[in-house]
């Protein structure tokens, strides 16, 4: 979340939502810089955040059990929700905030959130009406209130099976796959585990999954992480090259 910026968050699980609020965001660029800001930022949150990093680079902001933090930031106009993990409390923060949380499913309506009408056929004009009822709360942020986290964490996430068997290539050009397997056999990998789904939020948040693929990792199991999950684990920096420290050998 930028300060300079028109910021707007997709939460869900919908893709076509979040990528044409993107599209848009883009091509509506120029109208946030008239406004005075630098452009238009997208972040992502939940399994949404996860669709837009592995094909667009979008930065990840939070996950479940922080997704009201982001409005707490003070500098974001628009939240736009779709699908499950969506917290009906959202609506009671955004009113302490100039934020708009905008509800998009027919069939899933938010008490308290506006609605913007989404169906495959109307995707376009969706994405056109969010991004411009977000630029136009740009003026009304309330400078005061802003509050936003410094801190940022790499990680490195998206892999696809193409780009999982190139990277092997590299090992074994001919059987790319060979050598997972073979460490599999003779016991060097025990196994492979996914750790996947919401944080929880009756015990400290990213705790319980952090320490779970820790121990994994310790014994030489293969971890494949989405959802909520691989957030907690990459702002502990599992993502990255740091979390090698927590491997076995």
């Amino acid at each position: 979340i930028k300060e300079d910026y028109v910021n707007i968050a997709v939460h869900g699980h919908i893709p076509m939502v979040s990528e044409k609020v993107l599209e848009w965001s883009r091509k509506l660029n120029n109208e946030a810089k008239a406004l005075g800001a630098k452009g238009i930022n997208i972040v992502g949150i939940c399994c949404s955040a996860n669709e837009l990093l592995m094909r667009q680079g979008v930065s990840v902001a939070t996950n479940y059990a922080s997704q009201e933090l982001a409005i707490i930031t003070g500098a974001l106009e628009a939240m736009v929700v779709d699908a499950q993990c969506i917290m009906p409390g959202l609506a009671q923060v955004a009113e302490c905030y100039h934020t708009e949380l905008i509800s998009t499913l027919p069939n899933i309506r938010v008490e308290g959130a506006s609605y913007v009408d989404w169906t495959p056929e109307e995707a376009d004009k969706m994405g056109e009406e969010i991004v411009r009822r977000a630029l136009a709360h740009y003026p009304e942020r309330d400078r005061s209130k802003v509050r936003i986290p410094a801190e940022t964490t790499e990680a490195y996430a998206g892999f696809s099976v193409e780009q999982i068997v190139e990277l092997l290539a590299a090992l074994n050009e001919a059987d790319p796959l060979l050598p997972l397997i073979e460490a599999v056999a003779s016991g060097d990998i025990l196994g492979v585990v996914a750790i996947v789904g919401c944080t929880n939020p009756k015990v400290k948040q990213d705790w319980a999954n952090t320490e779970v693929a820790k121990e994994l990792l310790r014994n030489n199991v293969l971890i494949v992480a989405s959802g909520c999950s691989a957030h907690s684990l990459g702002k502990n920096g599992l993502l990255s090259p740091d979390g090698l420290q927590y491997c076995g050998e």
